[in-house]
């Protein structure tokens, strides 16, 4: 089925019942400027499929549907690529939109393996809590799994204990039968990200401890109902996290800034600073904010670019703040409200910023990982092109490159490579 919608009346085309995609047959769809184009996705309920998108460059906006649920919300050509688990009710509806005249191919991975029982875990946890559980369910004890869910339920989770040192243990608890397959962890540090959580055995329990300071603040999600996920590539690990994973059920604190994000569930230890620089606050005068386009000549690409000026009057040799990942420091971490509280706070001076976006999914680990040529459009190409439209200084002192992961390799080495800009 293949609806297409113009206005606010719109025109329906039904192109059969079936999906017109599979494994081994791509699909081509075409997008005429301001119209929204759908199509099903069949994929076998509870099984996943990685899906593949390719808009030749264009900007285009794809969302995921199951029923009249959004599930997912993406911008291509940057976000190119989505993880997929059929439902058992209606197929999954992919809609897409574009401001200009696009191309849309769709191309859909075969389907990972069904999931396979988990079994239980044959060390003991580690959390003390949890020992005493399974000494009572070994002793027969039924009702302990009961009374412990609800107490996990009353307080919320992840259930925390006091270690050595000052350090706290932080247990993730799931309600998952064996069948189901394996539960995973998205987490923002390698090491822990991706891990498994265990069966508790004679139970539906899953947990994971880990070890981390007092003090601690982080974001996490869970996923569920996963096939075996160690044999696949490590770029098909993490996209199956990524689009999969949700908040955890028992704890009530998210960090969602746009609806276009994915909720997280946040994780406060004892000690946490208190943050709320993300908030937008009715007192604070809001920066201009422009997002466009932007042609390299040196690179031979396109790439979304924010720009930020701070909110007054006439300003003047603004310090500048280069920031790359564009698209996760619009979304995900909302970083025009976050300088617009800084600044009227007088925690940072007035500064103008540019968030750079990636092309694509492959340019962003071409380009920002250590790029001579990436380095070298920053310095002789954006630059410049800044300087002609931000009231920006000229001085070297007064630019800062800013990222996370690749992003931040590419500030480092940008740095270094151009320390006279």
């Amino acid at each position: 089925m293949l609806r297409i919608w113009t206005g606010l009346c719109g025109a329906l085309a039904l192109l059969g019942t079936h999906s017109l995609l599979a494994a081994d047959r791509p699909l081509q769809l075409t997008l005429s400027p301001g119209a929204t184009v759908s199509t099903p996705l069949a994929v076998a309920p509870q099984r996943i499929q990685v899906l593949e998108l390719d808009s030749q460059g264009a900007q285009v906006s794809v969302s995921l549907y199951n029923g009249d649920q959004l599930l997912r919300q993406l911008t291509l050509p940057e976000d190119n690529r989505l993880a997929l688990r059929g439902q058992p009710e209606q197929p999954l509806e992919l809609r897409a939109r574009s401001d200009a005249p696009a191309h849309l191919r769709l191309s859909l991975g075969a389907a990972l393996p069904a999931p396979l029982p988990a079994p239980p875990a044959t060390e003991p946890p580690a959390s003390p809590r949890l020992r005493a559980l399974q000494t009572a369910l070994e002793s027969g004890d039924q009702g302990a799994l009961n009374t412990f869910w609800q107490q996990m339920t009353a307080q919320g989770g992840p259930l925390v204990e006091p270690i050595a040192d000052g350090r706290q243990r932080v247990t993730f608890v799931v309600r998952s039968p064996a069948a189901a397959g394996e539960v995973r962890l998205l987490w923002p540090a390698p090491g822990i990200n991706t891990r498994q959580l265990a069966l508790l055995p004679g139970s539906d329990l899953r947990y994971l401890s880990i070890e981390v300071p007092a003090g601690t603040r982080a974001s996490y999600r869970l996923a569920s109902g996963l096939p075996p996920l160690d044999d696949q590539p490590r770029a098909v690990l993490r996209q199956v996290l990524l689009d999969l994973a949700a908040a955890d059920p028992l704890n009530p604190a998210r960090w969602q800034p746009d609806p276009a994000a994915r909720a997280e569930s946040v994780l406060s230890l004892p000690g946490a600073r208190a943050y709320d620089w993300h908030q937008p606050r009715s007192d604070v005068p809001k920066g201009t904010v422009q997002q466009l386009r932007y042609h390299s000549e040196l690179l031979g690409n396109q790439r979304q670019l924010t720009l930020y000026t701070p909110a007054g009057e006439q300003h003047n040799a603004l310090p500048l703040l280069i920031l790359f990942d564009e698209q996760a420091y619009t979304l995900e971490v909302p970083t025009p409200t976050l300088l617009d509280n800084l600044i009227a706070a007088r925690h940072i001076p007035p500064i103008a910023a540019v968030l750079v976006g990636n092309p694509d999914r492959a340019s962003r680990a071409t380009e920002l990982p250590g790029n001579p040529a990436f380095a070298d459009f920053l310095a002789k190409e954006l630059l410049p092109w800044l300087q002609a439209r931000l009231p920006i200084s000229n001085a070297p002192s007064d630019r800062i490159l800013a990222g996370s992961s690749f992003g931040g390799l590419a500030a480092a080495y940008a740095a270094m490579r151009h320390p006279e800009r």
